[in-house]
């Protein structure tokens, strides 16, 4: 016997990803696929997220007064930066480089502490 065309997709789509097919030059969505032989079917790309990179002593107009949280779930609190120096900033106290800044936390917003990778 012989594998279908679609075989692949057929998995994919049966796993949790979105179908997208092809209508003239362009692509649809999906949410249930006949898998036409002749038609054509492609997984729905992801786009690209972006990227962050830690913030510099240069960017120290964007941290001051702002307020952050931990991204772990064992750490509820918030902080507010105290303090800047060219390596860190400061949280109740304690030095955090801009490194761990951008790794292990977030603006109260979600937003990463860091800045887009240009």
């Amino acid at each position: 016997m012989t594998r279908h065309k679609h075989a692949d997709l057929i998995i994919a789509w049966a796993e949790g990803a979105e179908i997208q097919i092809k209508q003239w030059s362009d692509w649809a969505e999906c949410k249930d696929p006949a898998w036409v032989y002749d038609n054509e079917y492609r997984i729905k790309p992801v786009p690209p997220q972006p990227e962050y990179v830690p913030f510099t002593w240069e960017d120290r107009e964007l941290l001051r007064g702002k307020w952050v949280k931990s991204k772990s779930i064992d750490d509820p609190n918030e902080y507010l930066i105290q303090a800047i120096t060219r390596q860190s900033v400061f949280l109740l106290g304690t030095a955090v480089p801009f490194g761990l800044l951008l790794k292990a936390y977030t603006f109260l917003d979600g937003t990463p502490c860091g800045k887009l990778k240009i």
